[in-house]
């Protein structure tokens, strides 16, 4: 199982727009670090483009601000979005 991601450009997106966003899609598929969710590839079909990832279970940080964040859970997140 993977997750699949679709990257949204407005209707107005050139399609330098849309190279760059698969350009660095697939930039992202090189990369490897413990903060980083792996990329398995990435693509543009029908004029989609595409990102193919490692599904990861648990919430998202949309819900988990929902539910509120202490402050040195913030802090621990920052810290590893910073690492990556």
């Amino acid at each position: 199982e993977v997750a699949l991601k679709l990257v949204r450009l407005d209707s107005g997106a050139t399609l330098d727009e849309r190279d760059r966003a698969l350009a660095e899609a697939r930039i992202l598929s090189r990369l490897r670090h413990p903060n980083l969710v792996p990329v398995f590839d990435a693509g543009v079909e029908d004029g989609v483009v595409f990102i193919v990832m490692e599904l990861l279970e648990g919430k998202s940080l949309r819900e988990a601000m929902k539910e509120g964040l202490r402050v040195d859970q913030v802090l621990r997140n920052a810290e590893d979005v910073a690492r990556a």
